[in-house]
């Protein structure tokens, strides 16, 4: 599934008060890719996402890689449905079941764990940092799009010490504020 830029060139432009050129679409969709991929999910709205959640034999609470629960249509356990009487689910992407060792009757140490959830999951609209993040990291880049430091041909040399941060800030620490929607890392 691909999912939309996390900032529209109406938003570049708003943003910057420049016009767009002919590269930025592009631009925001690869600042959009590496933003999701530091966060760890898409960010953005998505209806009927299928997901693999983790949990473990002995927990009662599945952890599906989403900040922001909309629903949960579905769960599955090892493709058997699992009733929605038997779990709840939270905003913040933890599922809690109820009923798991009366439910299958599966001996504690031969459970597997493959929850597959289908959720409504991300935000309408994107929050405000995130777009803002995604423009200024589409801008860096159409400042310096190769990310050099310094470019030197023959007896001409040119340094960029602050104009173009370019694809060299695009890979740099992504901002702290995006902190509150990145994924905890995985144990």
């Amino acid at each position: 599934m691909t999912d939309p830029p996390l900032a529209s060139v109406a938003d570049y432009e708003a943003l910057t008060g420049q016009t767009a050129g002919p590269a930025t679409a592009y631009q925001l969709e690869v600042a959009s890719a590496r933003i999701r991929d530091h966060c760890g999910w898409q960010i953005s709205r998505r209806v009927d996402d299928e997901v693999d959640c983790r949990g473990h034999r002995h927990h009662l609470v599945l952890v599906v890689p989403s900040l922001y629960v909309t629903a949960v249509n579905r769960l599955t356990w090892e493709g058997v449905d699992v009733d929605r009487a038997d779990y709840t689910w939270e905003p913040g992407g933890l599922i809690h079941l109820h009923r798991w060792h009366a439910l299958w009757g599966v001996p504690q140490e031969h459970r597997r764990t493959h929850y597959r959830a289908v959720i409504d999951h991300g935000y309408d609209p994107v929050p405000y940092t995130v777009v803002a993040e995604c423009v200024a990291r589409a801008q860096a880049e159409a400042a310096n799009p190769t990310g050099a430091s310094a470019v030197r041909v023959g007896d001409v040399s040119v340094n960029y010490f602050s104009a173009g941060r370019g694809a060299a800030a695009v890979m740099a620490p992504i901002m702290p504020a995006l902190a509150p929607y990145r994924l905890p890392p995985r144990a």
